[in-house]
């Protein structure tokens, strides 16, 4: 017909065209994947060589991902968006043809659909395959760049290079007016304008006016902010996991410019005995207010008190049976009011806290040893003392030979104790055991043991079942509003897969993300607990390094603290710990635990010091890999610089850590006072070249010898961590479009 008329066929074909091609093949993809199949099955061989092709050449696509691209970065990203919008485009090529076939005159509607239906098919088993070899590929990827070979170091030469790019890149964006934000949990950080790459420069003072400055760091004395060495300016680590999907992205490249661009200020450095001590309200022997008085008047700039939680074989050491926070948990509040009256901000600050975990039952003070133990065990409660010396006893051992033998290798010393700071919520502990069957029985479901009693005021819980801790410590805040800080006290490696809740944990992936956010502090020194009289120097076997050193290598955050673990007085023991903190207020204190701003020394008078990476970041960092892809370490030395003092400076590094081979000495340096005067204070080592896609950490150990009495002193810094942000290798996406990277391969056939 005619002017422009169609036929009763062609209307028909115009209701069953179009759209419904897609629905007809969708119903027809069943019996298209069967006939699929069956064609496979009839020519296994050329299936198999058509299967292996596909897995081979995105696994070469793959590896070469993998070798080459920064895992999570602007390139990445990049070339993840530049090989999807192809795929996109082909996917809406092949759909928007069959839709126009479908409405051509004459078209076979089922014909359509059924080429349809294989392309679908056959794309997604290429898919699955060639996302299967772009893994493999990756994963070969990833080993070959971070191996020692030759091919290792061009993967990671190139690497480094394209990071270089990025920076650049990145560094351009954030000065530009665009602006970049970053949806964080309940708020939303945008991108300030910063100033270029170039940092200004930082006047370093020397001679006799920077040994003042060093020695007044220390005790917190007013100074003036150019004569304090400054550290950097601290960013908070955002944890991109916690972040939407979407956002994750922008937050990666929000931190690695923020180091990339932050700005040097000053610190001081505050003294005190450390985070660990008693009161007559545990096992102490004086009140608090006495205690903090005592602090002060040492010349302390803050002192601690964190008084055990549970009444078990606790009596106060002055013979008295007065009542104990276990009994009474309103006299842990009062500690608090007495802190509150002891503390005048920029003079003295006194902080109050719990340390949690049961004396007995493998627990106990790992503090004193041979001759030590003779005077202090006459000074313990009957209950206390147990047959051997191997039970309840505050690790105290017989004397045998007298020999100095390590106390975190003689005795399993306290299990499970940490100490939390200023958490007003009253965390105890019961001795309720299960059966081994029933423990090992809800481990493996899974399921939650909860708090044995909770009130607002209490939270009751099984000894060393800190998932239960963590459970109810997660929506507090300390006194300041910040997140809760824990120490981990009396570490030993012997127990490193045990101690500190482990077990009640499903792996140690959660206990390291959900307790290990907590910890920030780790007991490097010992300080002799139970000693009556005072000590002019600290005993090398109150001295647990190696200690700490493993459980860096387990992947905890944590810098290191003497631990003074008073049950008389604060004072009669030259070691402690100093924080770098803005100001000596209780908000800044906490703020620079938070942050790993820590020292453990053991003569606070005579050795002090800090360090710091690149000149900018401050021990205690945790940098994107991005931001410092090497990093040039320096340690600045304070206390009693004497030119014949002699010093030993070491670096200690863990370069793979999780690897179960804790931290070795990567640099030394020796060094008399006078070179320690004229280099201004200052030890430089060369650059550290670390490998891209692992986690590794840093710190540094000085070694003082004096010149009168031969005694060496020792100290150690926080370290500075460098990670790979948030995995070390490519997004799931971003392996499967590189794994199907091989549609585009020309066929030959």
């Amino acid at each position: 017909m005619d002017g422009g008329h169609k036929t009763l066929e062609q209307y028909t074909f115009q209701e069953t065209g179009g759209l419904n091609v897609f629905s007809k093949a969708f119903t027809s993809s069943p019996e298209v994947a069967r006939q699929m199949l069956d064609e496979a099955m009839e020519h296994p061989w050329q299936t198999a060589a058509d299967g292996a092709k596909t897995v081979l050449v995105s696994g070469a696509f793959g590896l070469g991902i993998g070798y080459l691209v920064p895992a999570r970065g602007p390139a990445s990203m990049i070339l993840a968006a530049g090989l999807t919008i192809p795929q996109i485009w082909s996917a809406g090529k092949t759909l928007v043809e069959a839709y126009q076939e479908s409405q051509e005159i004459g078209a076979s509607q089922d014909l359509i659909a059924h080429q349809l239906a294989r392309h679908a098919i056959k794309g997604g088993v290429d898919l699955t395959l060639g996302f299967a070899g772009g893994f493999l590929g990756a994963e070969g990827g990833y080993r070959l760049a971070e191996s020692e070979s030759t091919a290792g170091r061009l993967g990671q030469k190139t690497q480094k290079g394209i990071v270089d790019v990025e920076n650049k890149g990145l560094a351009f964006l954030r000065k530009s007016p665009a602006k970049l934000e970053i949806g964080l949990p309940g708020r939303t950080m945008p991108l300030p304008e910063l100033p270029g790459l170039k940092l200004p420069k930082i006047d370093i003072r020397t001679g006799a006016s920077r040994l003042s400055a060093a020695d007044q760091m220390l005790h917190g004395s007013p100074v003036e902010a150019e004569s304090i060495v400054p550290a950097a300016k601290p960013k908070p680590t955002v944890d991109v996991n916690a972040m939407p999907f979407y956002k994750r992205p922008i937050g990666l490249v929000n931190r690695r410019l923020d180091q990339l661009l932050q700005e040097p200020e000053p610190y001081t450095l505050y003294k005190g005995p450390g985070l660990h001590g008693h009161s007559n309200r545990s096992d102490g022997s004086n009140e608090p207010s006495y205690i903090y008085r005592k602090g002060r008047e040492a010349g302390y700039d803050y002192t601690t008190i964190t008084d055990h939680e549970h009444p078990d074989g606790v009596s106060p050491k002055d013979g008295t049976d007065g009542p104990n926070i276990g009994t009474d948990p309103r006299l842990y509040m009062q500690t608090f009011a007495d802190a509150r009256a002891a503390t005048e901000d920029g003079k003295f600050v006194a902080l109050n806290g719990l340390e949690i975990g049961r004396i007995g039952n493998g627990g106990g003070h790992s503090d004193l040893i041979g001759p030590e133990a003779v005077e202090a065990q006459s000074a313990l409660p009957a209950q206390s003392r147990t047959e051997g010396g191997q039970g309840s006893n505050d690790g105290i051992l017989p004397t045998g030979s007298g020999e100095p033998v390590s106390a975190a290798l003689a005795h399993p010393g306290a299990s499970n104790h940490i100490g939390l700071l200023e958490v007003e919520t009253f965390f105890t502990t019961s001795k309720a055991p299960r059966s081994l069957f029933s423990q090992l029985t809800r481990r493996m479901l899974g399921l939650d043991p909860g708090p044995v009693v909770r009130t607002p005021d209490i939270v009751k819980f099984e000894d060393g079942n800190y998932k239960a801790l963590v459970d109810h410590l997660d929506p507090l805040t300390d006194t300041t509003g910040g997140r809760p800080s824990i120490q981990l006290n009396h570490p030993n490696r012997n127990r490193l897969d045990h101690d500190y809740g482990q077990k009640s944990f499903k792996s140690q992936k959660e206990w390291r993300t959900r307790f290990g956010k907590y910890v920030d502090q780790i007991e490097v020194i010992k300080g002799g607990a139970l000693r009556k009289e005072p000590i002019d120097e600290v005993p090398e076997h109150m001295i647990d390094h190696p200690s700490y050193n493993a459980y860096i290598d387990k992947g905890i955050h944590a810098s290191p603290t003497f631990g003074r673990d008073f049950h008389y007085e604060p004072t009669g023991n030259p070691g402690a710990t100093g924080i770098y903190a803005k100001g000596l207020t209780k908000p800044d204190l906490l703020d620079a635990l938070r942050n790993r701003r820590t020292i453990a020394t053991t003569n606070g008078d005579k050795l002090n010091g800090f360090m710091w990476g690149n000149d900018k970041h401050f021990m205690g960092s945790i940098l994107d890999q991005a931001a410092a892809k090497e990093l040039r370490l320096s340690v600045h030395v304070g206390g009693d610089v004497v030119p014949d003092a002699e010093y030993t400076v070491k670096i200690w590094g863990d370069k793979k850590i999780g690897d179960g081979n804790p931290a070795e000495v990567i640099y030394q340096q020796k060094l008399t006072g006078q070179e320690l005067i004229d280099a201004g204070y200052k030890v430089e080592f060369d650059p550290i070249d670390h490998t891209l896609g692992r986690k590794s950490s840093y710190h540094a150990e000085i070694d003082r010898k004096d010149p009168q009495t031969g005694h060496t002193d020792k100290m150690w810094t926080a370290p500075i961590w460098v990670e790979p942000p948030a995995s070390p290798k490519h997004s799931l996406y971003m392996r499967l479009i590189s794994g199907n990277l091989q549609h585009y391969v020309p066929n030959p056939y």
